[in-house]
């Protein structure tokens, strides 16, 4: 009876866990920022940028440093759309709850169908997983924890 009691409680004044959101949807989106997004639909989601760079390559990089993401447009044709998005900040998470500061374990508990690797500079590994020409990336410290998490198309 008293557990009913609270729980109907916690119910009553919002007390109750909510459900884990997903702010990273492997080879999908981080913070909803999505590959092929225009710079209007970025800026319509996150704001206006800390700091806006245009390169010689005539890429655009858009920094949003409270997030700690960094979003980068690169023209193609008429367009101008993204085609990397980068982390580099607690906060964003998996289903799985796996993100920045994640263990190289989470890692490969939490994301299906990821490969691993050592990185050219043998202090890092990069967990990556693949699906339909894009790639996201978690980059695991020699800590042993997720540094940064890349999602792009893939290169090949």
């Amino acid at each position: 009876m008293r557990t009913r009691i609270l729980i109907a409680a916690a119910a009553v004044f919002g007390l109750a866990a909510a459900p884990a959101s997903a702010d990273i949807v492997v080879n999908r989106s981080i913070a909803g920022v999505e590959l092929g997004m225009s710079r209007r639909q970025v800026i319509a989601l996150l704001g206006d940028p800390d700091r806006s760079v245009t390169n010689p390559a005539l890429e655009t990089t858009y920094t949003y440093k409270s997030r700690g993401l960094r979003v980068t447009f690169y023209r193609q044709g008429s367009t101008n759309d993204v085609t990397t998005i980068d982390l580099r900040k607690r906060g964003e998470r998996t289903a799985s709850r796996v993100g920045v500061g994640s263990t190289y374990r989470a890692v490969r508990a939490g994301i299906s169908g990821e490969r691993c690797v050592r990185a050219p500079n043998r202090k890092h590994r990069w967990c990556t997983a693949l699906a339909g020409g894009r790639q996201t990336t978690f980059v695991i410290s020699s800590t042993g924890h997720v540094r940064e998490i890349v999602f792009s198309f893939r290169g090949d």
